[in-house]
């Protein structure tokens, strides 16, 4: 059951890295290039396995929350990086009193600005 989910697991991981990346590119019309991509995805990996950390794919939240901020250069992840490992080694403790629903406001509202409304009339008016 465990050897399934080795190949199948980094499959859907780069699936997704991908897609985050072909929309995020068409929307603020830059070129995204699969192999460089896939190559960083895959260096980062090896590089996390030596430390025993997770595997390293694209989050569409913070994705998506950058691109509403505005973020044009990867120095706004290294930005963002940074206040991250800032608030969690000062402000673990306090994150318990956060509800969960308040955090999944904060990704809503960053994802609902990508949602196509003219789509989905398309697609009720089709037959």
């Amino acid at each position: 059951k465990i050897s399934a989910g080795i190949i199948v697991i980094p499959i859907i991981a780069l699936m997704e890295a991908m897609a985050i990346g072909k929309y995020f590119a068409r929307v603020n019309q830059y070129k995204l290039d699969p192999a460089q991509e896939l190559l960083s995805y895959g260096i980062g990996n090896l590089v996390t396995s030596f430390f025993q950390g997770y595997a390293v794919t694209g989050t569409f939240s913070r994705t998506a929350i950058n691109s509403q901020c505005g973020v044009k250069t990867p120095l706004g992840n290294i930005f963002t990086g940074v206040i991250v490992i800032i608030s969690l080694y000062f402000l673990t403790p306090l994150f318990y009193y956060i509800p969960k629903c308040a955090l999944a406001g904060v990704i809503i509202a960053a994802v609902l600005a990508m949602v196509d409304i003219q789509s989905f009339k398309m697609l009720y008016r089709a037959n």
